[in-house]
């Protein structure tokens, strides 16, 4: 359970660190060598959840990590869907601007456009979901072998 919590706080903590660093450097023109690091660290912080979270985490701190990815997703989508139809994204803003903080340093890495930004992200944000939906699997077939435990 304290892994869980610590678990917890740190992902809150550097997906805040993250989005507010790269929104402050959004606004000080193309990304730059500390924009990919962030993007890097950000991507590498979650990866070290992934794997203490299967270490010992509690089943709670997986369906937090897999929910938590399933909505960078589900942003990830509307954010394409908007920019390929030229939509407004006026009531989406809020959330874009969310979701482009930790990911600026991708822009470094010479991706360009938002359709091929946002696609990279969903493709990064399906594999870390399957990832923590593959750790839950596990304990959901242990719990259903043993009823009584």
């Amino acid at each position: 359970m304290k892994n869980a919590v610590t678990l917890l706080c740190f992902s809150i903590a550097i997906s805040i660190f993250c989005t507010v660093w790269g929104l402050l450097e959004t606004f000080h023109g193309p990304a730059t060598v500390s924009n990919a690091i962030i993007t890097l660290g950000y991507i590498f912080c979650w990866i070290l959840m992934l794997v203490y979270g299967a270490k010992g985490s509690t089943r709670g701190f997986k369906m937090y990590f897999c929910i938590f990815w399933i909505i960078t997703f589900g942003a990830t989508l509307v954010n394409v869907y908007l920019n390929a139809t030229d939509a407004s994204i006026g009531w989406f803003l809020p959330f874009e601007i969310l979701l482009i903080g930790p990911w600026y340093g991708l822009e470094f890495f010479g991706i360009k456009g938002y359709l091929a930004f946002f696609r990279i992200i969903a493709v990064i944000s399906l594999i870390m979901t399957a990832s923590g939906a593959m750790l839950i699997k596990p304990q959901l077939g242990k719990q259903s072998s043993n009823p009584i435990s």
